[in-house]
Parts: C-alpha cells; sequence; structure tokens
C-alpha cells in the first residue's frame, strides 16, 4: 500500500532509471548492445565482463542467465538498444530543463 501513496512523478522516474542503467556498471547505458534475451548492458561492460571469451564461445547473461554465443563478428556487432538510448537522451535533456 505504500507504494500506492508515493508520488507518480517520483515512480516513473525511479522506472525510468531502472530501465537506462546497465545492470553491471549501474551507470547510465553507454552504447547499448541487447543480447538475445533483450537485456542491455554497455557494451564496454559486456566486453570486460567476458574478457576472456572468444567469438562463437557460448556465454550466459548477466542477469538472467540464458545462454547465448558471441556473435562471430564480436559484442560490437550484437544489435543497438535504440529505445533505451532513447531514454537516456530523454532523462539528460530533462535533467538539465529541471537545472
Amino acid at each position: 500500500m505504500a507504494a500506492a501513496a508515493r508520488d507518480p512523478t517520483e515512480l516513473m522516474q525511479r522506472r525510468v532509471r531502472e530501465l537506462i542503467s546497465c545492470p553491471i556498471c549501474m551507470e547510465d547505458i553507454q552504447n547499448g548492445k541487447m543480447l538475445p534475451c533483450l537485456h542491455t548492458f554497455c557494451l564496454q561492460c559486456i566486453k570486460d565482463y567476458w574478457k576472456d571469451k572468444v567469438a562463437k564461445q557460448s556465454v550466459k547473461c548477466p542477469v538472467c542467465r540464458q545462454p547465448f554465443k558471441i556473435p562471430s563478428d564480436g559484442l560490437k556487432s550484437l544489435k543497438n538498444n535504440f529505445f533505451v538510448e532513447n531514454l537516456v537522451e530523454i532523462n539528460k535533456k530533462g535533467k538539465s530543463d529541471s537545472s
């Protein structure tokens, strides 16, 4: 019941923060890459996370543990998550407008 009493704007801001935060570094996602399970991470974070892995090797998502194979072109060839990148930009703009 406590959540129902919260300010809707505060809840929305908290949810946006969850969507745009990299689960590895906990910062705003930079160059967001989407895994087949649809979790998104900073490209540099997943490169560091799997630094000892090579193309076509099987790895597991750091969040849900779903296995997938690193693409033959490497992690940089994973799809960009433009939705998350847009949310990061909107959030930055909102912060600068309120200052």
